[in-house]
C-alpha cells in the first residue's frame, strides 16, 4: 500500500498564497473601487456639508425653504 499522508504545509504560507490571489482578483478590484467611490461621496458630502455656514444664500432662512 501506498503511504497516503500527506505533506505538511505551512498555514502562514498558505494564507499568503490565498491573500495574494485575492488581491490580484476582479473582486478585490470591486472592492476597491468601491471604497475609493466611499471615499469621494463622503469628501463631497463633507464638503457640502462645510462649505457654509447655512443651507442657502448665507442666512439660516434655508431650512424654512428646505420643507
Amino acid at each position: 500500500m501506498a503511504d497516503t499522508e500527506e505533506s505538511p504545509v505551512d498555514p502562514e504560507s498558505k494564507t499568503r498564497f490565498s491573500l495574494d490571489n485575492w488581491i490580484k482578483s476582479d473582486s478585490a478590484m470591486r472592492a476597491a473601487d468601491l471604497l475609493a467611490g466611499a471615499i469621494a461621496i463622503a469628501l463631497v458630502f463633507w464638503w457640502l456639508q462645510f462649505s457654509t455656514r447655512a443651507i442657502c444664500c448665507g442666512d439660516f432662512d434655508g431650512y424654512y425653504h428646505i420643507n
